[in-house]
């Protein structure tokens, strides 16, 4: 637990811990009240959690039981849609609604089982997308792939395959990619990565801002759109140094001709800051919450 009367010093101490993998239990700027201290207290009171082994999440994917739900990402000034977020869920039968914290770990720990949840929610994006088009609702579709699925050059075959058995276009559907996943092997990843753009895929660089070399990425990967990490979003009508950091990368990818997304989008102040500072799109729950299919549907009309 942290705490200090310099409320910048105090979140710098707690990145320097997260960045040692330590536990940050919370970052009080002081006075410290009391209200503040016993919530921290309370996230420390020991759980049991449970987590799935690799065998039961290979049975859950084998059997139907996950699902995709579409986040909608839509453009900053007229908040018309421009595609959708689709995130895994998994609807076990006796423990109900399992979150992705729980099981995505599980499967980038063993590269056959995230080769074979990625190959899965590509199919599935490809089919939601095909069923909306069907619709007259023409909606791109963005979907994770993970360091783990980028040690093979036969993935992007296999990525086109999975878009073809859904029924869906290459050009309709974008992968996203964390900096540090993109990094762990930076030259097979671009290799890879290019395999991917020339097939036609979308590629989104996610969670910028969050790695230790961004703009080393941005400059040796081909991807097509950045995504600004909620971190730098949440206190941007109120924080100095967060609207520089985002007013600069917007106007980096701007120069690099490469699309602009803000995660993590809560409130209509933070929307409109973003609006003004030319950002090209955004997603969070304030624009949209991620729901299945047949409610996107909905919201769309």
């Amino acid at each position: 637990m942290l705490s200090g009367l310099d409320e910048r010093l105090v979140q710098t101490a707690r990145r320097v811990g997260e960045g040692f993998r330590l536990a940050v239990a919370a970052a009080l700027t002081k006075p410290i009240r009391v209200e503040g201290l016993r919530s921290a207290l309370e996230q420390l009171r020991p759980a049991v959690v449970w987590v799935p082994s690799p065998e039961e999440l290979r049975r859950a994917i084998n059997a139907g039981e996950l699902m995709l739900h579409l986040q909608p990402i839509v453009e900053a000034g007229s908040r018309r849609p421009l595609k959708a977020e689709a995130l895994a869920r998994w609807r076990h039968p006796e423990r109900g609604s399992v979150s992705p914290d729980r099981f995505v770990p599980v499967a980038e720990a063993h590269p056959e089982l995230a080769d074979s949840l990625t190959l899965w929610a590509i199919e599935a994006a490809g089919q939601c997308q095909r069923d909306l088009a069907s619709r007259g609702l023409d909606l791109a579709i963005a979907v994770n792939i993970s360091g783990a699925n980028l040690r093979d050059l036969r993935f992007p075959d296999r990525v086109q395959e999975a878009v073809r058995r859904g029924g869906a276009e290459p050009s309709r559907l974008t992968l996203e990619l964390t900096e540090t996943a993109a990094f762990q092997d930076p030259v097979r990843t671009a290799d890879i990565l290019l395999r991917l753009r020339i097939k036609g895929f979308e590629l989104a660089l996610d969670d910028f801002g969050t790695g230790y070399s961004s703009l080393k990425v941005l400059k040796q990967m081909p991807f097509s759109a950045l995504k600004i990490d909620r971190s730098f979003i949440a206190d941007l009508p109120t924080s100095r140094d967060s609207a520089v950091i985002v007013g600069a990368v917007i106007d980096i990818a701007r120069h690099m001709e490469l699309q602009t997304v803000a995660e993590g989008v809560e409130t209509e102040e933070v929307a409109v800051a973003l609006a003004r500072m030319h950002i090209g799109a955004l997603q969070g729950y304030h624009t949209g919450r991620p729901m299945p299919l047949e409610e996107l549907a909905v919201w769309l009309t």
